[in-house]
């Protein structure tokens, strides 16, 4: 009992320094190829079924969609990327972090992909939650709330930012 103890504290530990990780690297993924790439990589190392890891996991592969040259792999990528996130934010809907992951993608997807009917309900999320979440989360949302056309001055304000 005493292993199976220890072993599960070793694995969780892990998820969470590797998610400290896919924190850090959010901000500066969507950057270019290679940090989309590195990103992607990241994600695709983790070996967890937390809703907020297959968050990342399916933003990684919308950012990996950004990038290919291939019409089919770009759309799968990209399909197989937001059926990864939907599908964590059943798991944990009230989650923060994984609203402004979804936002920072519909925000940005081309309109033509008709992938964009969530921003208003997930900036009232944010919006809502933002004051209760944890420190990290604070840190992920508000590097996209500050680089977001959809977040005003005043509703920056009104969260203290």
């Amino acid at each position: 009992m005493k292993t199976l103890l220890i072993i599960f504290l070793f694995i969780a530990s892990s998820a969470s320094s590797e998610l400290v990780e896919l924190r850090k690297m959010y901000s500066k993924a969507g950057i270019n190829k290679e940090n989309a790439s590195d990103f992607y990589n990241k994600t695709v190392a983790i070996r967890s079924e937390e809703a907020i890891v297959l968050g990342y996991k399916g933003f990684a592969l919308t950012l990996k969609a950004k990038y290919e040259n291939e019409f089919l792999k770009k759309k799968n990528n990209f399909t197989k990327g937001i059926e990864l996130l939907e599908s964590s934010i059943k798991k944990d809907p009230q989650s923060v972090e994984l609203r402004v992951l979804r936002m920072s993608i519909q925000e940005n997807a081309p309109r033509f992909l008709n992938y964009n009917k969530n921003l208003s309900e997930d900036k009232q999320l944010i919006l809502n939650g933002f004051l209760k979440s944890k420190t990290e989360v604070k840190t992920v949302a508000i590097h996209f709330m500050r680089s977001s056309k959809l977040f005003s001055e005043a509703d920056l304000k009104t969260l203290g930012l």
